[in-house]
């Protein structure tokens, strides 16, 4: 079952994502950054989903230690501020793969795996 790894400060969005996703997909949910960077050493994930603005530490600087950890691993950015600068800043220098925006509907974080699922097949071939 593919492993996603979510970090976001509110527990409610966390909830959200374990009790729709949690059938489908190995949910590991935190919202402490040290508790994720350590997850993600430790298990690398297929997928990284990480909110943008956290008390701690943002999400671009997130997915970019992320990267570090664990580089085979895809990274999205999920944020409430749909703002272009932040999209580029995530894209050019956080090597993400997917920008989502809140609220983010299941289907599309299961259509973006399974795009990053058959990139990364493609890739590899």
């Amino acid at each position: 079952m593919t492993r996603l790894f979510f970090i976001d400060d509110e527990k409610n969005i966390l909830s959200g994502f374990r009790r729709t996703l949690g059938s489908k997909f190995n949910i590991f949910t935190t919202d402490s950054v040290a508790e994720g960077l350590e997850y993600v050493k430790t298990t690398q994930p297929a997928v990284i989903v990480s909110d943008y603005k956290m008390p701690e530490m943002h999400g671009v600087d997130f997915l970019k230690e992320c990267h570090k950890l664990s580089s085979n691993s895809s990274r999205m950015l999920l944020t409430g501020y749909a703002d272009i600068d932040i999209a580029m800043q995530a894209i050019n220098e956080g090597y993400i793969f997917r920008f989502l925006t809140k609220p983010c509907e299941p289907q599309v974080l299961q259509k973006s795996n399974n795009r990053r699922h058959t990139q990364s097949s493609a890739s590899n071939s």
